[in-house]
């Protein structure tokens, strides 16, 4: 948003919610705040199921979307599941 340059990180976010505006508001949040802050953002946003993927191909978790999420095929090259509580884990 400040360069008003294309996001160049990030290959894919998604967001499970019953508000389906949410899910979608949240899903560009993640992506805007990339691999360093998409967790801190989901915590903000009280998004307790999303996974985003970064260029690499590497997987970004939260605990709850972990439990749902089956990997088929060719598995990721990293998967990597953050705690939403402030002390991670």
């Amino acid at each position: 948003p400040r360069t008003g340059m294309p996001i160049d990180r990030i290959a894919s976010a998604s967001v499970i919610h019953t508000d389906g505006s949410l899910a979608d508001a949240a899903a560009t949040a993640l992506c805007i705040a990339g691999p360093s802050d998409w967790i801190r953002i989901a915590r903000r946003m009280d998004i307790k199921f999303a996974m985003l993927v970064d260029m690499d191909g590497t997987v970004y978790l939260t605990p709850e979307m972990n439990s749902r999420i089956r990997f088929e095929g060719e598995p990721p090259p990293k998967v990597i599941v953050e705690s939403l509580s402030e002390a991670g884990g």
